[in-house]
């Protein structure tokens, strides 16, 4: 019989791989959506990006391919500039040319790790991205997903990425 506390891991992990999914959908539909309907990245994107980072009460982003002195981001804005590019976001962040139009077709979460507190969980592992066009990138990532209610979609407040480092 389980515990109520393995219970609640358990249905934590859940809501982890679910919020995983709806990364990975999101990123993937802004890509289709730059190949299909260009004009409507912008507004499309938002609502995505909207829908998976929590922008009203502040976001922490580390994107993995973005240098000084704009390495860092804290709002929406600046994570629209990495995803659909500075040209197509209204920013003037030199080197965001678009992760998201690349466009990939598959992501795969492996987490190493999680941790579920009182008022967020963390996940932390490696993603792999995969386009039509090249060989598999793999990244690591750490996620930290806020939630209030039960049954609400978790929201990122704080995401960082790098390159794994190779000896």
């Amino acid at each position: 019989m389980r515990s109520r506390v393995t219970e609640r891991i358990l249905a934590a992990v859940e809501r982890i791989q679910q919020a995983h999914r709806r990364w990975s959908q999101g990123l993937i539909e802004m890509g289709q959506i730059w190949v299909t309907d260009p004009p409507s990245i912008r507004v499309r994107a938002l609502e995505i990006l909207d829908g998976l980072y929590d922008f009203q009460d502040g976001v922490l982003f580390k994107p993995t391919l973005a240098s000084l002195p704009n390495n860092y981001r804290t709002d929406q804005l600046g994570t629209l500039s990495y995803f659909v590019g500075s040209q197509h976001s209204g920013s003037s962040i030199i080197g965001d040319h678009g992760f998201a139009l690349k466009p990939w077709v598959k992501v795969d979460f492996e987490p190493s790790s999680q941790i579920v507190l009182s008022e967020c969980m963390v996940s932390s592992g490696m993603y792999h991205f995969y386009s039509s066009s090249s060989s598999p990138i793999t990244v690591e990532y750490t996620f930290v997903y806020k939630y209030s209610l039960k049954d609400s979609p978790l929201k990122i407040v704080a995401h960082h990425s790098s390159l794994p480092y190779r000896v």
